[in-house]
């Protein structure tokens, strides 16, 4: 009752944000799979945490191969469970270690959910405010959904989080955060992660969003936007969403879900994606560009999504999901 009272809220407010996105109308170039890169490693029984270190299901042996998206050649080496070496990989050439920074099952080196073991340049776990690193924040974080811990980030429409504080990452950057939109994603398409280039939200930027119920990649800049949909629809519980933003070599972005990579159904054509030189700001929350509505692309009608985030981290190497 208490989620259909705040999305009845949410109609009036929403109906403000929506916008003309032309990710709806641009024409998809061909689409993209994911590359397999290296041998597949050993049978590997990846969980939520590893990412896709030890061969699993769609990862098979790393997302690039060419050594230069992640340190991603040589797949899961033979790593299987344990995910062997995952951490060597990072972001430089070759890497034989997994998918770059997966280590072990439980994927995050932290060992545990939480800011207060972490050594990534940029936590948040909402656990212990007022942080000043982050902007935005505001009466947004409420306790009793949170993914671990005690509290999460709740999104009505239009909020979001911003830091500039990214410490060592330059142009290179991976990411994690644990999601839930509830009881799933928009049709119409958003943001949930902006990667800017610029420490404003403005000049080009990396996306991490959503669009047809499903998550989505995208670059915005050049004199447009360069979508990349999938078709992994957003279920109603919490995931592991991982990305990798390689600004230094103009790619794609990369992303998974509970360790398993998410193929691009359809890719557009242009623009092409510009090379960054420094990522200065890191924005994650909830920014619609059409309605929220689960069953209507412009229009808020019921039901409409509610979303939580949470265990937030950025880092030059991969993080991993925690063991569950």
């Amino acid at each position: 009752m208490a989620t259909t009272v705040q999305a009845l809220c949410w109609a009036v407010a929403a109906s403000s944000l929506i916008s003309a996105c032309s990710s709806k109308n641009q024409n998809g170039g061909a689409a993209m799979n994911a590359p397999t890169g290296g041998t597949a490693g050993s049978a590997g029984q990846s969980t939520a945490g590893g990412g896709a270190s030890g061969g699993s299901m769609t990862a098979s042996g790393g997302a690039s191969g060419d050594g230069t998206s992640g340190g991603e050649s040589g797949g899961a080496a033979s790593g299987g469970v344990s995910g062997d070496g995952g951490s060597s990989g990072g972001p430089a050439a070759g890497g034989s270690g997994g998918v770059a920074g997966s280590s072990g099952v439980g994927g995050d080196p932290s060992g545990a959910p939480g800011c207060a073991q972490s050594t990534h340049p940029v936590c948040m776990d909402f656990e212990t405010l007022p942080d000043p690193k982050w902007t935005g924040i505001g009466t947004n974080v409420q306790t009793g959904q949170a993914a671990h811990g005690n509290a999460a980030f709740h999104g009505p429409p239009g909020s979001s989080i911003s830091t500039t504080s990214l410490g060592t990452i330059t142009n290179v950057a991976w990411g994690r955060f644990y999601l839930r939109m509830t009881p799933k994603a928009p049709v119409g398409h958003g943001d949930l992660v902006m990667l800017f280039d610029q420490p404003g939200t403005k000049g080009n930027w990396y996306e991490v969003g959503y669009e047809f119920n499903a998550l989505q990649g995208n670059w915005h800049g050049n004199g447009g936007e360069k979508y990349m949909r999938t078709k992994m629809l957003l279920p109603d519980q919490w995931v592991c969403v991982e990305f990798f933003a390689d600004g230094a070599n103009g790619a794609p972005i990369q992303m998974w879900m509970d360790g398993v990579q998410i193929v691009y159904s359809e890719v557009a054509s242009t623009p092409a994606i510009l090379k960054t030189v420094k990522f200065a700001n890191f924005t994650i929350g909830l920014t619609p560009y059409h309605g929220l509505s689960t069953v209507n692309y412009e229009g808020n009608v019921m039901p409409m999504t509610d979303m939580w985030i949470d265990d937030i981290a950025l880092d030059t190497q991969r993080i991993g999901c925690f063991a569950n």
